[in-house]
């Protein structure tokens, strides 16, 4: 992984939110730093950009080269050679003046490896120092990405960085887990990773008892059996107990194979 595991302060990602849903999908540790660094601050995180494609990083390019001809300002970056591209870096909400007046005081007057975001594994590198021409308050990368040398930013994370708003069909990885419940992302499948998927597991069965939720019902041989029937990312869950009694079935245990038996 090119971004380091639990060297900097992480948090669950309650503390940033993104303004647009399609440019969440930042690296994951750098989304746990980022919630850390709102946390401490005792501000809400708003995201105004976050991931950008291509498409859109062309898009944005090309506007502000129609705005200020013929090249652009340089407050955007050419499509492939931003850090959005790269997942790797974040734009504040630049209409929240709490957060202007918090980044202005700070450390947009220190070099890039001096700030206080580098505790958390963040730094500013558009700050007025090292970058004087075109400074940018709102704009945060991780601090790994200083001195990478690349051109295509899209090419700096490997796989396993890309946790956090990855299209996986649904599917939620045990790293994943382990980082959104604040245990070590180690993704083994150790005592702790199961006592809190036990602990979840009870969360969600009382979620889908709930009144407010409609699940599915169970049927057998034209007749209702009132029991929960528990609906998870297109699977259906049933209580083994209710099926074997439905269709004259004794329910065993064997222990020392912890296998369910039905005779």
């Amino acid at each position: 992984m090119k971004l380091k595991l639990n060297v900097y302060p992480g948090g669950t990602l309650c503390n940033i939110s993104f303004l647009h849903p399609d440019q969440k999908g930042i690296a994951l540790e750098f989304a746990r730093r980022l919630s850390a660094f709102a946390a401490t601050v005792g501000m809400h995180m708003a995201i105004c950009s976050g991931n950008r494609s291509n498409a859109l990083q062309t898009q944005l390019y090309n506007e502000n080269c129609q705005q200020y001809p013929p090249n652009g300002n340089g407050y955007v970056a050419y499509p492939g050679t931003s850090w959005h591209n790269g997942r790797c870096a974040i734009d504040i909400d630049t209409s929240n003046a709490q957060w202007q007046a918090h980044m202005m005081a700070g450390d947009m007057h220190k070099t890039v490896g001096k700030q206080e975001l580098n505790k958390f594994g963040l730094c500013l590198p558009m700050n007025y120092i090292d970058c004087a021409s075109v400074f940018e308050w709102w704009h945060i990368q991780p601090i790994e990405t200083l001195g990478w040398s690349g051109t295509d930013k899209s090419k700096f994370l490997d796989t396993d960085d890309l946790l956090y708003g990855k299209d996986n069909g649904g599917d939620m990885t045990i790293i994943e887990f382990q980082a959104r419940t604040g245990l070590d992302q180690d993704g083994q499948v150790g005592p702790a990773t199961v006592a809190m998927a036990q602990e979840a597991l009870e969360c969600i069965g009382e979620i889908f008892k709930s009144p407010v939720y409609q699940g599915p019902k169970l049927v057998v041989a034209g007749a209702a059996i009132p029991t929960e029937v528990i609906e998870i990312a297109g699977t259906s869950y049933i209580p083994v107990r209710v099926v074997a009694q439905a269709v004259g079935k004794t329910v065993g245990w064997n222990e020392e194979t912890k296998t369910i038996l039905l005779t």
